[in-house]
């Protein structure tokens, strides 16, 4: 019987963009982060949740911009999910 050869690989770490989502007095912030992962908008200036295709994203959720070679889509990260999976490259 013929055997497949087996390789084994290690998944790169790939650098994302990422926003969390926050709320302000002016709503500013809120349609800043919308517009950024073309989103809209629901809820209070001080309660935001954008809502993209997969659902909303809510105050203290981060909203990853994946690589350009897969096509710039957006996904929605709970904080705690965020935390365990994405190591900060540059922090403010």
């Amino acid at each position: 019987m013929t055997e497949p050869t087996v390789r084994r690989f290690r998944r790169r770490p790939i650098e994302v963009q990422a926003v969390q989502v926050q709320g302000d007095d002016t709503g500013d912030l809120a349609r800043a982060i919308a517009a950024w992962c073309r989103g809209s908008l629901s809820g209070t200036y001080r309660q935001p949740k954008v809502l993209l295709d997969e659902g909303a994203a809510h105050v203290g959720d981060w909203i990853v911009r994946e690589p350009a070679a897969w096509g710039h889509t957006h996904r929605i990260v709970r904080e705690p999910d965020m935390r365990e999976q994405h190591e900060e490259i540059d922090p403010t």
